[in-house]
């Protein structure tokens, strides 16, 4: 969003490079969004500027262990930002662990609406719509690309019973149940290998190209 006091549309915090030694932010428009079919949580945008330098080599995979990182702004550095501190951009918050299992959309487990991931540690509050990557591997002397692996969504908390015991009679003649439980939580992200085919009307080109730096 905007600072207050700037045109109520959709808007995207970007940096400037053009100066190095003075490096600023600037909100651009957001001139056009599209969803990615089947009822996703995924969108992409269009804005009236270009990136300087690709962030990303291409969509990749990312199997069970495998490691990534999300970089983002979480709630508490999204509210400045919105009453117009800029500096609140120099900080981001990264999370680093590793890919936990595949996730499918279902109807008995409405846990996402797009082929997921489940990650080893929780999305911060702010952080949604965070990219998750890795490292490219396999190609020699590109083992230090980054690939675009997914997009983060939100998370998932799962209660987790550590001991527990039955006493009989304890409750007035009734069993009387104990237990110790532990919250555990994961983030989730949109597995992006699963939409790089997808070809949004915005750009008629594949997800995979438009990330790749094609268009």
């Amino acid at each position: 969003m905007p600072p207050s006091g700037a045109e109520p549309r959709p808007h995207l915090a970007i940096a400037d490079l053009s100066d190095p030694e003075n490096i600023r932010y600037v909100f651009v428009q957001i001139v056009g969004a599209e969803f990615a079919p089947g009822g996703s949580d995924l969108a992409i945008g269009r804005l009236d500027a270009w990136a300087a330098e690709r962030q990303f080599v291409g969509v990749g995979f990312a199997a069970p262990l495998s490691d990534v990182v999300c970089v983002g702004y979480p709630e508490d550095l999204v509210r400045p930002v919105e009453r117009g501190d800029m500096d609140a951009l120099d900080n981001p918050r990264y999370l680093k662990g590793y890919v936990t299992r595949f996730l499918e959309p279902s109807a008995a487990a409405a846990l996402v609406k797009d082929p997921s991931l489940e990650l080893s540690f929780p999305i911060s509050r702010g952080m949604s719509g965070s990219p998750v990557w890795g490292m490219a591997t396999g190609t020699p002397g590109h083992e230090d690309d980054r690939v675009l692996i997914g997009i983060a969504t939100h998370t998932v908390d799962s209660r987790i019973v550590t001991w527990e015991e039955v006493v009989e009679g304890a409750g007035g003649g009734h069993p009387v149940r104990t237990e110790t439980a532990r919250v555990v939580e994961t983030g989730i992200a949109v597995r992006l290998s699963a939409l790089e085919d997808w070809r949004p009307r915005l750009s008629g080109v594949p997800l995979g190209a438009i990330i790749a730096g094609e268009v």
